[in-house]
């Protein structure tokens, strides 16, 4: 079973962990600036995002990260940091979307419950397919060309 620690712990986040729980993976905390009054999931704070040694400590156990903070720009700024650090950003797809395996994905992307990804779809770095969404063929969704390592196709 994969272990994934979230990043950021709000509304976009209980979406991307009731997705990680229907994959089946194991939610192993979250980081935040501030532990979160509102857990709904349970989960324990691992730290400050910024707290490098407990960011360390979180990867060398082999888990990956999800950075699932609702805003764009904030996001893509995570998702870069880590990647320079050499953390493993994963990949959520709740298994009630349909994905088409001609589709590419960036990372840290995340593909909510009946969303549809058509072929030859490019999603970029850290988008949010969000509930109920449909990419059509061939259309490309938020910034597909990065330096990053890790992209791949499903």
């Amino acid at each position: 079973m994969e272990s994934v620690a979230l990043f950021g712990y709000s509304g976009h986040t209980f979406v991307v962990a009731d997705a990680i729980n229907q994959i089946g993976y194991k939610l192993i905390g979250y980081y935040d600036k501030n532990e979160s009054k509102t857990n709904p999931y349970n989960l324990k704070y691992l730290g400050d995002v910024n707290n490098e040694v407990a960011l360390s400590i979180i990867s060398e156990s082999g888990a990956s990260f999800s950075v699932s903070i609702g805003d764009n720009s904030i996001r893509r700024i995570v998702i870069q940091h880590l990647n320079k650090k050499g953390f493993v950003i994963a990949l959520i797809v709740h298994p009630a979307s349909t994905v088409s395996k001609l589709a590419t994905n960036g990372i840290g992307s995340f593909v909510a419950a009946v969303a549809v990804v058509n072929p030859l779809a490019k999603i970029g770095l850290g988008a949010i397919i969000n509930t109920s969404a449909v990419v059509e063929h061939e259309c490309i969704i938020g910034i597909t060309h990065t330096l990053l390592r890790g992209c791949s196709c499903w």
